[in-house]
C-alpha cells in the first residue's frame, strides 16, 4: 500500500491542487537567453523570437500529470493561433523521446528540449518545482507570468485570457 500512495505521489502526479499554484511575474531583466532543439531537429532561439508571445511548458513524459495536460494545451493551441506553443521536455533521454511523444499524441504544438539543460538548471527560467509549469513570455522574449502544476481546459483557459488578453478562448 506505501508502495502504491509513492507512486501516486511522485512526480507532482498526486493531489493536483497541492501541486497547482499562480505564480508572480518574475522580475525579468530583459528577454531570456535560451535555445531549444525541436523534435524535427530544429533549434529554436527564444532570445531572437519576436513574432508572437510564447506559452512555454516545462513537463516529463513519464509524469502523469504531464500527459494529462497535453490534451487541454492541445486544444488551447488549436483556438489560439496567435500564441506560439511549446512543450519542453525536462528529462533524461529528451532527445529521443521528444519526437515519440509528439507523434504518439499527435500534438499540435512543437515538442522541445533544451541541450543545454538551462532549465533542469534554474539558468533560463529559475527553479522550476514541478511539471507542468507553464510560462508566458511576451513577443519581447520577457516572462510575464508562470503557473505551476496542472491546467485544465477552464484553468488553462483562463490562464491564455490573463497573458494574452486578445486570446478568443477555447469555447467551440
Amino acid at each position: 500500500m506505501c508502495f502504491l500512495f509513492a507512486c501516486l505521489t511522485s512526480c507532482a502526479g498526486g493531489n493536483l491542487s497541492a501541486t497547482t499554484k499562480e505564480n508572480p511575474a518574475p522580475k525579468a531583466l530583459g528577454p531570456i537567453a535560451l535555445r531549444l532543439r525541436r523534435s524535427d531537429g530544429v533549434l529554436i532561439d527564444l532570445s531572437r523570437e519576436r513574432e508572437r508571445p510564447i506559452l512555454l511548458v516545462v513537463i516529463a513524459t513519464f509524469d502523469g500529470v504531464s500527459q494529462a495536460a497535453m490534451r487541454p494545451l492541445a486544444r488551447f493551441a488549436r483556438h489560439n493561433p496567435q500564441v506560439r506553443v511549446i512543450a519542453v521536455l525536462a528529462q533524461p533521454n529528451a532527445e529521443t523521446f521528444a519526437p515519440l511523444f509528439k507523434e504518439a499524441l499527435n500534438l499540435p504544438f512543437e515538442v522541445a528540449w533544451d541541450p543545454e539543460n538551462q532549465i533542469i538548471r534554474g539558468a533560463s527560467l529559475g527553479p522550476i518545482e514541478a511539471v507542468p509549469s507553464y510560462f508566458y513570455l511576451s513577443p519581447k522574449g520577457v516572462v510575464e507570468q508562470s503557473h505551476t502544476g496542472y491546467l485544465d481546459e477552464i484553468g488553462l483557459e483562463r490562464f491564455g485570457k490573463a497573458v494574452a488578453p486578445s486570446a478568443e478562448g477555447m469555447t467551440e
